[in-house]
């Protein structure tokens, strides 16, 4: 599709390649399959608020191109193998330092914020959408009426 606005190319497929090691199995197949572009989504909401986008792009760009021994690897991070790259977030996760744990936490959180704001990621998590979803669910008075089985 169209070019990054906020993210630099490498920042976008490098955000995506964490996306596919930190939303679990489930979640990965739908990036891998298109239909959910957590990148996508964080380019668009990060150009609205460009100071983010900056501490973003510079925290991706320490994931892609940090080598050992600040960042457990040698190569890429998008170069890495899913469990080598399992293991670079793992690390940064139980770190001592404070920058790796907060690249982890930046990461996680971006990743995590645009995959589950993708209306496609609803149906994976069994949330039927604002007031019930699809017709035919239950109404809001109906599910405030018996709040232990909406």
């Amino acid at each position: 599709g169209a070019a990054p606005r906020a993210l630099s190319p490498r920042g976008y497929a490098t955000l995506n390649a964490a996306a596919l090691s930190l939303l679990g199995p489930a979640p990965a197949a739908l990036v891998r399959e298109r239909r959910i572009d957590p990148a996508g989504r964080a380019d668009a909401w990060l150009a609205g608020t460009p100071e983010l986008a900056e501490r973003l792009s510079q925290g991706l760009a320490l994931l892609e191109f940090g080598f050992w021994p600040l960042l457990a690897k040698l190569r890429p991070f998008t170069a890495l193998s899913p469990a080598a790259r399992d293991a670079v977030l793992a690390d940064c996760m139980t770190s001592r330092l404070d920058l790796k744990r907060d690249l982890f936490k930046g990461v996680k959180s971006v990743a995590t914020l645009a995959f589950y704001g993708d209306p496609a990621s609803h149906a994976l998590v069994g949330y039927p959408g604002p007031f019930g979803g699809a017709a035919g669910a239950r109404s809001i008075e109906a599910a405030m009426a018996d709040p232990l089985n909406p």
